[in-house]
């Protein structure tokens, strides 16, 4: 593994893609502190953070994607096989040196709370919480992005996939607020997805019966809730996606505490996604070239 991440990490240096990636990062941050910090005179770290996380959701997609870049994709499982180390080693290494890549801005972002005490009262563990807490953000959203990575061969698809799901989840506190306000919205939505996803599997199984009993099964459940239970709309799917934001779970690290439900969330889906990538069966093979 060792070997795989210094090679990766030397990868992401050898041409523009590392220093590019750097350079926007340090220049995004320094302009956000200078608009929300020095013409306001203020020394809060967390509006440099928060508005920094669509910076997040749009460059950790090709970081993760720059993983594999190197390759064909008609060739890259068996490139993978031909390799003298494991999968699980593999894949920790490039994950390793794409997460090292995306440390160096979070670093140099450590240097901030020093300089911003000049404007006033500054709580350091509090600034260096909601750091710690960035970082721990992304760290669990390059690991969803390398998973997604692993499981599409194209390049330009796993870049496009990774920055839709991004947008998805950083709109997710907007749709909560969808659902309690407008649930004949929320309803109509649900209703949808049941649709397509329904239509999807029925398409890929080639069965039209598997995929209307699954559009026409979880459409029912939703209808009936919705003139039987209408709290379903109004509080518990709103809920169920407040919890399930990814990006809007840092606000918790911005009020100066170290979120636990948070944190496990974060981690937890960190190993989630390191696992599955792992156990992708499209690549799964053993040394050699043979199938396991």
């Amino acid at each position: 593994m060792t070997a795989i991440y210094r090679r990766e990490l030397r990868a992401y240096f050898s041409g523009m893609f590392g220093w590019c990636y750097l350079a926007l990062w340090l220049a995004a941050g320094g302009l956000l502190s200078a608009i929300y910090n020095l013409t306001s005179f203020s020394s809060d770290l967390t509006y440099l953070l928060q508005q920094s996380i669509l910076l997040l959701v749009l460059t950790l997609p090709f970081l993760a994607a720059k993983c594999f870049e190197e390759r064909s994709s008609a060739g890259m499982e068996l490139w993978l096989a031909s390799l003298p180390v494991s999968r699980t080693n593999l894949i920790l290494g490039k994950y390793f040196a794409a997460l090292t890549v995306y440390a160096i801005p979070v670093l140099f972002n450590a240097i901030y709370p020093p300089l911003l005490a000049n404007y006033g009262t500054l709580s350091y563990g509090s600034a260096y919480t909601a750091l710690g807490g960035f970082f721990v953000l992304g760290a669990s959203w390059l690991a969803v992005c390398l998973f997604i990575r692993s499981r599409v061969r194209r390049y330009r698809t796993a870049v496009l996939l990774n920055l839709l799901f991004g947008i998805v989840l950083y709109f997710l506190p907007l749709l909560a607020t969808v659902f309690s306000y407008l649930p004949l919205v929320g309803f109509a939505i649900c209703v949808m997805i049941a649709l397509t996803v329904g239509g999807m599997i029925g398409l890929r199984h080639r069965s039209w019966l598997f995929g209307i009993l699954l559009s026409v099964i979880p459409t029912a459940l939703f209808t009936a809730a919705y003139f039987l239970l209408p709290s379903v709309y109004t509080v518990w799917i709103p809920q169920g996606i407040n919890a399930l934001s990814l990006f809007a779970r840092f606000d918790g690290f911005c009020s100066g505490h170290l979120d636990l439900p948070a944190t496990v969330l974060y981690l937890g889906l960190l190993v989630l996604s390191v696992f599955f990538a792992v156990q992708h069966p499209s690549a799964s093979m053993k040394k050699g070239g043979e199938k396991q």
